[in-house]
């Protein structure tokens, strides 16, 4: 289940594959097991969680949709707005939809990959 924004004060700076640098909850980023992961790795560390596959554009893309699955919990596939906002992310661009594609499924963006692949291949 999602984490709700108010509890997570924590800003995390993730970094993108061309140096590009975006500053989000914490809650946020932990959608992402992998992020989490990252996160928890570097308990000791204050730079950026570099995410070196993963481009700016789609980095953004991924951001908006962890935002919106924290800010309207709970999470349902079957949500029509929820379909429509992803449809927005994808922007009928088959190069996007690709890349958000890989990217989630590198990142572990809980149950991105299997909503965009429901979604636009069934």
């Amino acid at each position: 289940m999602a984490s709700s924004l108010s509890s997570s004060t924590i800003k995390v700076v993730l970094q993108s594959s061309r140096d590009k640098t975006f500053k989000v909850d914490e809650a946020i980023a932990k959608q992402s097991m992998t992020i989490e992961h990252l996160i928890e790795d570097m308990l000791t560390s204050s730079g950026p969680v570099v995410i070196p596959n993963v481009s700016s554009d789609i980095l953004a893309k991924i951001i908006e949709y962890c935002k919106r699955v924290v800010t309207k919990p709970p999470f349902d596939e079957n949500d029509v707005k929820l379909k429509a906002f992803v449809l927005r992310l994808v922007n009928d661009d088959e190069e996007t939809l690709f890349g958000l594609i890989v990217a989630a499924h590198h990142l572990a963006i809980k149950n991105f990959c299997p909503l965009l692949v429901k979604k636009f291949w069934i």
